[in-house]
């Protein structure tokens, strides 16, 4: 930008805008000052489930929440009272704002787990409710962020996973969508209150089938289809026809090998078999009317080979004042099979479960992955001692890190440690301090009772006392609660065992690994 170049070029050449005061060497972009924006809001939650029967669930579920405020980090052209800023402006009120954005949601499902958990089927309806919205538009040379008004969301969303035979698995997924904006404030944008939302198509689908093979000595095969559909969608706020999306169709398939001991997989995959053609993502430049796109790559293949090693770790001695710990390579003594795809809903919903509760799923559930026949029903047996009994699942944490300890399994006392933490929420510092302290750190009459009785039974069943069954009565204990302790006991002697049989490695949360023993010599 050149000083006095209105007065070199012809009369009304658009080069003379280039000599605006503003955009002159050395003027600033903005004031030259600190801005600072803070929120503090409640944002309750309240969910409610009801157990039609057994394998049907209904809930329904309100919470709020907000996305914070902040500023805009790129600005062009300067903000400079009078020329792009009202005369008088304060200083503080040049730096470029966005406010908080708040949203509502209201939600009812139901989850449905049916044919002795061959078919699994889940639905909800929810409405989403928007106040000071922000979006992203192109004003000028850079994208900035604005509250723009009210919008609403509206839709209803169903998935569906079957294994309708030995080997066989279906799934597949239907999105409905009805997104519009309630109120546009047009003083901040040129967004129309007819817009539709960007890159929020109103119709998604997806099926899936898979057939794993046995190829005995030579291992498994898996062969996978998918199919999915999106509508059409906008790449920008503003609509721009040129960067419409169309609906469109792939068509995705797979084949898996993996021999017999897990270490060799061979995959051969091939995504938009059909070779469709669409818009991924466009910008509309509104400063210099231009439009930028990317579309997709068409049709890909792909060939991956895998090979999984084991590799042990050395002795480790121990120096003077401390102690060394490493990270173990070999996870186990056997095979971790880990499938791409769970083709078994029952093992699937294993999966979501475990990993509800410790983050991603661990070495041991695919140790047992060995024996599939099994896997379901112990852990299926697992899953209903935790939560169809008299104890918390508090309580029943508390039970596998103090059993585990005194058994000498530093998984099963990682893994049960994650879960109190992690899962339930548990302070770090107190379930540290329950395994460095045991029993002294535990307070409150019930829990220590449960305690008392869990370490009896898993150390000298036959020296359990009366007294310490009625202890456990005294704290509100059935004779139903007090044969589940014993039987929780029981489950996590049998993981230890398995554990420390197999050496499995505790192979995440560091912090639990180290205090539960791992990498130590």
């Amino acid at each position: 930008y050149f000083a006095g170049i209105s007065n070199v070029v012809p009369p009304g050449n658009p080069l003379a805008a280039l000599d605006a005061p503003f955009l002159q060497a050395g003027s600033r972009i903005l004031p030259l000052l600190e801005k600072e924006i803070s929120i503090s809001e409640f944002t309750p939650m309240a969910n409610l489930s009801f157990d039609l029967s057994d394998s049907i669930m209904l809930y329904a579920t309100y919470s709020e929440g907000f996305k914070s405020g902040g500023f805009t980090q790129r600005v062009f052209p300067p903000i400079v009272p009078p020329f792009t800023a009202p005369p008088g402006t304060p200083d503080i009120d040049l730096i470029p704002t966005y406010e908080p954005e708040f949203v509502e949601v209201l939600e009812a499902g139901f989850k449905m787990n049916l044919l002795d958990g061959r078919l699994k089927l889940n639905g909800a309806f929810f409405q989403t409710d928007y106040e000071e919205l922000q979006v992203q538009v192109f004003n000028s040379v850079a994208p900035v962020t604005q509250n723009i008004g009210e919008a609403s969301i509206e839709g209803f969303e169903v998935e569906l996973f079957a294994s309708p035979a030995e080997g066989w698995f279906v799934e597949g997924s239907l999105s409905l969508l009805n997104a519009e904006y309630d109120s546009i404030d047009t003083a901040n944008t040129l967004i129309l209150q007819s817009n539709e939302f960007e890159r929020v198509p109103e119709t998604t689908a997806s099926i899936g089938l898979s057939k794993e093979f046995s190829l005995g000595d030579t291992g498994t095969l898996l062969l996978r289809g998918d199919w999915s559909y999106r509508s059409e969608t906008f790449n920008d706020a503003y609509n721009t026809p040129l960067l419409e999306t169309d609906s469109y169709s792939l068509i995705d398939a797979s084949a898996r090998w993996t021999n017999v001991d897990g270490d060799w997989t061979v995959i051969l995959s091939g995504t938009n078999l059909s070779d469709e053609e669409y818009l991924e993502t466009g910008v509309y430049g509104t400063a210099f009317q231009s439009l930028e796109g990317v579309y997709n790559r068409g049709r890909q293949w792909r060939l991956e080979v895998r090979k999984s090693f084991k590799v042990s770790a050395p002795a480790c001695a121990v120096p003077a004042g401390g102690l060394i710990y490493f990270r173990r390579l070999r996870m186990a003594r056997v095979a971790l099979p880990k499938p791409e795809h769970v083709t078994d809903p029952a093992v699937a919903e294993i999966f979501a479960w475990v990993t509800e509760m410790e983050g991603s799923v661990p070495n041991h559930f695919y140790v047992e992955l060995n024996f599939p026949e099994f896997f379901t029903a112990k852990l299926g047996a697992t899953k209903v001692l935790w939560q169809m009994g008299e104890l918390s699942m508090e309580e029943i944490q508390h039970v596998g890190i103090l059993v585990s300890q005194a058994n000498g399994c530093p998984y099963c006392t990682a893994a049960f440690c994650t879960i109190l933490n992690y899962g339930l929420g548990t302070a770090e510092d107190y379930v540290g301090s329950l395994l460095t302290s045991g029993l002294d750190a535990v307070e409150g009459d019930r829990l220590t009772a449960v305690l008392n009785y869990a370490l009896q039974v898993n150390g000298d069943p036959a020296a359990v006392s009366d007294d310490q069954v009625q202890a456990l009565r005294d704290q509100g204990l059935t004779d139903k609660g007090i044969v589940q302790l014993t039987h929780v006991v029981s489950d996590v002697s049998s993981y230890n065992a398995l554990n420390l049989a197999l050496d499995t490695d505790y192979d995440y949360r560091e912090f639990w690994r180290e205090l539960a023993g791992f990498g130590t010599t």
